[in-house]
């Protein structure tokens, strides 16, 4: 597990290179838990360095107080147990959010805590519009979708990738009936079916449609995909019969 947390820093800061680098995009991409133990990892550090951004770090040396005659301020010792504290419950806050065994009652709701727009690893394209999709990736991964768009829409190549991450920006951008669309051109043969049939699964849970949503989990269980969210979805599908 250590190794892991150090491999998932070594990434995110962009260190992993050669075979190493390979490796890691190789199982993010065909582990399902690894991907999912990877991404909460990155959504704990981006939550602390932006709590650090709001607050600035110079305040820490400004927390002070009155004792007896004079006043005393936080040592690094101090300051470093603090932030240990407040680490901890962001990780505890995060993981009771993502973790995929929570139990929920209705399919809206299955939707909502499974849904996570697709993290966007890196995917090479081929020809002059590389630069473009590339571009709009850096843009999307941020989370700045509109303007990952204006990048994408104007690449004249259609593609299965670029379809799917179009799709994924839609719904992220809650235009629900664009996604799938978007999702539903990817064909089988393409490395991105099967996760565009487990987000238009997630789609028609949004919208209540459980004959659609058990022909999704049927195709997904059949190639073994995403095991342990689809027993959750059972349980809660099996109390809409």
């Amino acid at each position: 597990m250590t190794k892991d947390l150090l491999q998932f820093d070594r990434y995110i800061d962009h260190e992993l290179t050669g075979e190493d680098l390979f490796d890691f995009e190789r199982r993010l991409s065909n582990d399902d838990e690894f991907r999912w133990r990877f991404e909460l990892h990155r959504q704990e550090r981006t939550d602390v360095e932006a709590s650090f951004l709001r607050e600035e770090m110079s305040s820490w040396t400004l927390i002070e107080h009155k004792k007896d005659q004079g006043k005393w301020k936080l040592s690094p010792v101090q300051r470093a147990l603090l932030l240990l504290c407040v680490l901890v419950l962001l990780a505890i806050l995060v993981f009771r959010k993502k973790a995929p065994n929570i139990p929920m009652d209705t399919p809206q709701q299955m939707f909502v805590e499974y849904f996570q727009p697709d993290p966007g690893l890196p995917t090479l394209m081929q020809g002059a519009d590389a630069n473009l999709f590339m571009d709009g990736m850096v843009l999307y991964k941020i989370g700045e979708y509109e303007l990952a768009l204006d990048k994408w829409n104007a690449i004249t190549q259609p593609s299965d990738t670029l379809s799917y991450y179009l799709g994924q920006t839609a719904i992220a951008r809650k235009k629900w009936e664009v996604g799938h669309q978007y999702l539903s051109s990817i064909p089988r043969t393409s490395p991105f079916f099967l996760e565009s049939q487990w987000f238009k699964l997630l789609l028609s849970l949004r919208e209540n449609q459980m004959d659609s949503a058990r022909t999704f989990m049927k195709l997904l269980e059949a190639a073994g995909h995403r095991k342990a969210e689809l027993e959750d979805i059972k349980e809660v599908i099996g109390k809409e019969d």
